[in-house]
């Protein structure tokens, strides 16, 4: 575990902004929802979700003026699950390999 020296609060700030996104896809959070659930200020939280957007990770749902995770997260969820089900049909194949009788 890296020590607390090494925390940046703006990032952490990102990180809570971005997990608070998460089910809320179709009509998104307003920013005073997002400051309440994340505990930032309204600056912050303006700040934070302005970079989340530069990132790819959150956009702004403009017939709403309110925010929602970006596709680009669910596609890196998607890359991390596929590679998974490749790594487990790799081991799996392995397996079978040693465990056939001779």
């Amino acid at each position: 575990m890296f020590e607390e020296k090494h925390r940046i609060e703006s990032v952490q700030r990102a990180f809570k902004a971005q997990m608070c996104l998460a089910g809320h896809e179709m009509e998104g959070l307003a920013p005073s929802q997002i400051a309440k659930a994340t505990h930032m200020s309204a600056t912050q939280t303006t700040r934070t979700m302005a970079n989340l957007e530069i990132a790819g990770i959150a956009e702004k749902i403009t017939s709403n003026d309110r925010w929602r995770l970006a596709p680009r997260i669910v596609q890196i969820a998607i890359a991390h699950t596929n590679a998974m089900d490749k790594a487990d049909k790799k081991l799996s194949e392995t397996k079978n390999r040693y465990s056939r009788e001779v």
